[in-house]
């Protein structure tokens, strides 16, 4: 599963400025370090107060969160699903593969 993932990441890139899709895939890549760092503390913290069923909670609770904040309109996170790429013009985050400008 974990290759699959890096892997569609990668396909994403296909396309667009080289130093777009470098900054994308740092994003990525922070993002998931810090979100394995997270799920191995708040598991730590679960196992601590209360054993396996405090983990098993937490993992349900995460699993729960997950389609809810991947339905999140981006623009109520960021407050617009575009951005500036120096020299490019505008790009847009919801396609990144399609060029506005």
């Amino acid at each position: 599963m974990n290759a699959l993932g890096v892997a569609s990441s990668e396909q994403l890139g296909i396309g667009i400025d080289p130093a777009l899709h470098n900054r994308l895939d740092t994003h990525y890549y922070t993002f998931r370090f810090l979100g394995i760092a997270v799920g191995s503390l708040v598991g730590t913290v679960a196992w601590a107060g209360g054993g396996w069923s405090a983990v098993a909670g937490a993992g349900v609770a995460a699993t729960a969160a997950g389609p809810i904040v991947a339905v999140l309109p981006a623009r109520r996170l960021f407050g617009s699903t575009t951005c500036r790429v120096p020299g490019n013009g505008v790009q847009d985050m919801r396609a990144p593969y399609v060029r506005l400008n």
